[in-house]
């Protein structure tokens, strides 16, 4: 079954684990932290690796966010979650709110006082969201601190292995466009704007430009990785070399530059007195924070315009693709015309 509808979460684990990480905040001397749902790569689906939501509140929908502080402790979710939040997590630990009448960041502006520091891992925010935790804090004479360790990480001990799906290949012909010719195009741009790099940091712009798929995590086949676009129109890319056969390789065309995950820090530094791009809005915090010499140039998503702006290749496999789910979902019809009557289906079952 492509969607599992099974609940895997335990309230019995949330006391425990909400106790470890106040001990570990109490050794920082922090007075709270704030844990997302989103990972390292801000999508809304994230590999069982970093459902670090889940893991401390044992929530498990697909948005939300908890703060947790050293007597207090808030989930926030939206409308789709109310119902199912305190069902999944320790209601006597966690207070639920919906985060469209009670913001994060309006909550903890109420929660803190002056002289108290709350921690963050810049990995999980994009900059634009940690300056507005800087500002709302500042007000109230608190202090954000961008942790370089994650406590809530070293606590969690049996944590499952991140995603290490093999690479493939977005073929040509549905792509509309080569790899060699999109990096080319975003590549004259850079050098009109004055840019040395593009830093990309979401992996749907990569399978965009890369023109290459994954299956690290539901619903969205990408491969979690970063990537730096060069003025001359190579690219770098921080994934596993071994994810990247030679037929992908060689799909993606010349001036691709294969490189760890863990050598991206060394990379960033040695882009001293470059002028890299990146769009604050969507790149983790901790990519600028660790450019300290670099010309950071802040715009908007240069993918987003062209990833928008389809080829008549793309159109014409939306279509087939729209033609496929039409024929699928009369097929459903007509099979759940004749067994609804039954009363024996449910929601899950005709799923």
């Amino acid at each position: 079954m492509f969607q599992n509808f099974d609940d895997d979460s335990s309230t019995n684990l949330v006391a425990p684990r909400v106790k470890a990480l106040r001990a570990s905040l109490g050794k920082l001397k922090l007075d709270g932290l704030i844990v997302p749902r989103e990972d390292e790569y801000q999508g809304e689906y994230v590999p069982a690796a970093n459902e670090r939501l889940k893991y401390i509140s044992g929530f498990g929908g697909s948005a939300g966010m908890a703060i947790i502080m050293a007597r207090k402790a808030a989930l926030f979710v939206d409308g789709r979650y109310i119902l199912q939040a305190p069902k999944q997590t320790d209601t006597k630990l966690f207070a639920i709110f919906d985060i469209m009448q009670t913001a994060p960041s309006q909550w903890l502006a109420a929660t803190v006082k002056k002289g108290m520091e709350i921690g963050l891992d810049p990995r999980l925010h994009s900059e634009t969201a940690v300056k507005a935790y800087r500002d709302r804090l500042a007000a109230k004479g608190a202090r954000l601190v961008l942790l370089d360790e994650n406590p809530l990480d070293a606590n969690w001990h049996d944590r499952p292995e991140l995603p290490d799906t093999p690479v493939v290949i977005q073929p040509t012909r549905f792509a509309g466009r080569t790899s060699e010719q999109k990096r080319k195009a975003l590549a004259a741009e850079m050098k009109q704007a004055g840019h040395d790099f593009l830093l990309i940091a979401q992996p749907e712009n990569i399978a965009w430009l890369l023109n290459i798929r994954a299956a690290d995590v539901p619903h969205t086949p990408f491969a979690l990785s970063f990537g730096l676009l060069n003025k001359n129109g190579s690219f770098d890319w921080f994934i596993r070399k071994g994810r990247v056969d030679a037929k992908v390789r060689a799909h993606i065309g010349s001036g691709l530059r294969l490189h760890r995950q863990s050598d991206m820090l060394a990379k960033l530094r040695a882009l001293k007195g470059k002028t890299v791009a990146f769009d604050p809005s969507n790149t983790p915090a901790w990519f600028a924070e660790h450019m300290p010499n670099v010309n950071l140039e802040r715009v908007t998503d240069p993918c987003a315009l062209p990833k928008a702006a389809k080829h008549k290749a793309e159109i014409k496999a939306s279509i087939a693709a729209h033609e496929m789910d039409g024929a699928a979902l009369c097929n459903f019809l007509a099979w759940f015309d004749k067994n609804a009557g039954k009363g024996k289906l449910t929601e899950i079952c005709a799923a």
